[in-house]
Parts: structure tokens; C-alpha cells; sequence
């Protein structure tokens, strides 16, 4: 994956990858922080997550998510802002990556021997967004990468389909995943995190997949 363009690299789920191999340079070492990997979707990923929580956030100079504002008439998720600012008071850094390339992996034909290198991307693994974490500490730094693209097919309760936006696509990985990797705190599965959301704002509860969903 190294050097295809991705944020992440597969051999290992490195945590430092988006900050070219130099996390002291690119990542404030005492943690403490949300932060977007490229200001250029500063703007997006305010929009994602404003539209959704019961506060007002915004990101500073450094590209570090703060709190602006709490309004009780905004409606919205308060279990959602609450998790942010909880993440942002944390120890940990979580940062959020607007891309949908997760890199490349070499694959050989098995009967031409010829070595292939194919594309991997975060829709195509994740569905639309993925967490990823050191192998050797699942509560260290968190990386969180979506797409912006509308999730494959889930189902609500009633076995409906449904599709999640990117809105609710980063939604998901933060209360689902990250979130609870560097705070604690949550239900122990992702998806029921995302419904407590989701009943707060009175949407359509998601069904469990079919395969277990652990934070």
C-alpha cells in the first residue's frame, strides 16, 4: 500500500501512515484531539458531523475539531456530542480521512505467476468508512477513513434495506469504533451505539449484521 496513494497501510493497519511515517511531526504527541488529515474536507466533515449532533463544532487553525457551541434548540444527538468531546478530551488522537482509497495489495495469477497490483478501497472493504488501529494497542491512536459515499445496503429492525450517509457513515465509525477504542465507555457492540443516535434522532433503528459488529 505504501506509496499507491493510500492513507493506511494493510500489511499492519499502521496508525501512522497519513502522517508519512512521522507522527511527531504531524501529530501532537500528548494526544488530546480529532483531527482532520487534509483541511481541504474541513468543511465536509463539519457538515457530517453538525448535521447530526445537538452541538456546534468546528475546527481550528491546526485542523483539530473543538466545541463551539452547545444549543438545547438545535436538536440533534447529545450521546453524539457528547462522545466528540469526550474523544476530544481524551488521551488518544482520532484522526478523520476523507479519501475512499485504503491502498493496493499484489495479488498473483495463479496461472499466468504474473504479479498484479489491485486497487483497495474503503467502499469496497468498509462499506463506506473504516477504523483502523495499531495491532499492538487497539485503544491507541485511531484512524478513520470514509469514502463520502452512500454505505452499501443494511438492514432497519424490520429486516428493511437501508443505506447510511456519509453523514451517519461517520457517525458510525466514531460512536461505533473509534470513540469507544480511546474513551470507553460504550455498549460493546457498534451498531447499537449508532442506534442510540439513531433514537435520539428519531430515525429508523439499524438491524445487526449478520456477522457479529464489536466497538
Amino acid at each position: 500500500m505504501g506509496g499507491m496513494g493510500g492513507v493506511f497501510t494493510p500489511a499492519n493497519l499502521a496508525m501512522y501512515t497519513y502522517s508519512h511515517s512521522s507522527p511527531v511531526t504531524y501529530v501532537d504527541p500528548d494526544g488530546n484531539e480529532i483531527v482532520s488529515q487534509n483541511p481541504k474536507n474541513n468543511a465536509k466533515l463539519l457538515l457530517y458531523i453538525n448535521s447530526l449532533t445537538s452541538a456546534t463544532f468546528v475546527f481550528d487553525k491546526e485542523n483539530k475539531l473543538q466545541l463551539s457551541k452547545t444549543d438545547s434548540a438545535k436538536g440533534g444527538s447529545r450521546f453524539y456530542a457528547n462522545r466528540l468531546i469526550q474523544a476530544i478530551n481524551s488521551k488518544e488522537t482520532i484522526t478523520i480521512a476523507v479519501t475512499n482509497e485504503l491502498g493496493s495489495v499484489k495479488k498473483t495469477d495463479p496461472k499466468t505467476g504474473k504479479v498484479m497490483v489491485e486497487r483497495v478501497t474503503i467502499d469496497g472493504v468498509g462499506g463506506g468508512g473504516v477504523t483502523l488501529s495499531s495491532k499492538f494497542d487497539v485503544h491507541g491512536p485511531q484512524v478513520v477513513g470514509i469514502s463520502g459515499h452512500t454505505s452499501k445496503p443494511v438492514s432497519d429492525v424490520s429486516g428493511k434495506p437501508m443505506k447510511l450517509s456519509p453523514s451517519e457513515v461517520l457517525m458510525h465509525e466514531l460512536v461505533g469504533h473509534a470513540i469507544p477504542h480511546v474513551v470507553g465507555g460504550g455498549t460493546g457492540n457498534a451498531i447499537q451505539n449508532e442506534n442510540i443516535v439513531r433514537q435520539e434522532l428519531n430515525k429508523p433503528l439499524r438491524g445487526p449484521d449478520s456477522v457479529p459488529h464489536p466497538e
